[in-house]
């Protein structure tokens, strides 16, 4: 069955809102359904920093076996909440601490490099998990696209702005009523773990081919839809917003990779 058929399915199981979120769920939900008819069997799935759950409960409401990891305990405990499925389960976990054994099919790193010290190690552990056809998914920002530059603008901005009255009432309304609950998590894990490394695509082409992997696909996720203060204007009442974002989405895949405000990829070992 296509993915088309099942989609109101597994779309019912992640919280995602924002049309960059669900374009990479629907291109993961796609490459796991090319995976199953190739290996002809479910797949093992690893989800690294898995959050909340937004893309493993999905993948695993199509009856694959999915273990999320993440390190933040109270993100976990809600990802347990949330899931239904016997066949994922989610762990308070890094990468260094799953066992050198367990192999996977599939696995899913969305957001994560760019917050890590040292990539490096990260991306080796990564490949000592994928089995031998393997896939590995990564998104990241552009390090120097339209996110990143209105991003380094705002920090800086707020910098300044909180230290006076008017910002911690600010940030009062728009923690407590602009955003929904599980957003909470990320935009507080986006404040405590800033970007530490802001990749061009040919930094990001040279970190992964010292690790043994190469490019499958590469697809741009957005141009200007995620990026301050576009993103805080809710879809839930501004309906032309989700409409906003979605034409956003189809135009980043028609403009230079250079010009995007992230990328995703689906990445494969090099054969030796």
């Amino acid at each position: 069955m296509g993915m088309n058929n099942r989609g109101q399915q597994w779309l019912k199981f992640t919280n995602y809102e924002t049309e960059v979120g669900l374009k990479r769920l629907k291109l993961t939900i796609a490459l796991a359904e090319r995976l199953q008819k190739k290996f002809s069997r479910i797949l093992k799935i690893l989800d690294v920093g898995c959050g909340t759950g937004n893309m493993s409960i999905p993948l695993a409401s199509l009856g694959h076996r999915v273990l999320g990891i993440d390190i933040d305990r109270p993100t976990i405990a809600r990802a347990k909440e949330l899931n239904p499925f016997k066949n994922a389960s989610f762990i308070v976990s890094t990468i260094d601490d799953i066992s050198k054994t367990r192999k996977f099919d599939l696995i899913i790193c969305c957001e994560i490099i760019e917050h890590l010290h040292d990539p490096n190690s990260f991306l080796t552990s990564i490949v000592s998990h994928l089995t031998k056809s393997g896939n590995l998914i990564i998104s990241i920002p552009n390090g120097y696209g339209p996110y990143e530059i209105i991003e380094l603008i705002k920090h800086g901005w707020i910098r300044v702005f909180r230290r006076k009255k008017l910002g911690n009432i600010v940030d009062r309304i728009f923690y407590q009523y602009l955003i929904s609950y599980h957003e909470k998590i990320a935009i507080r894990h986006d404040i405590e773990s800033p970007h530490l490394t802001h990749y061009t695509l040919s930094q990001f082409k040279e970190l992964i081919s010292t690790r043994g992997l190469k490019i499958a696909s590469l697809i741009n996720t957005n141009y200007i839809s995620g990026i301050f203060p576009l993103h805080l204007i809710p879809g839930r009442t501004f309906p032309i917003k989700n409409k906003f974002d979605y034409w956003d989405c189809i135009f980043s895949e028609r403009i230079p990779s250079s010009m995007a405000s992230g990328w995703y990829f689906e990445l494969i070992k090099i054969n030796k």
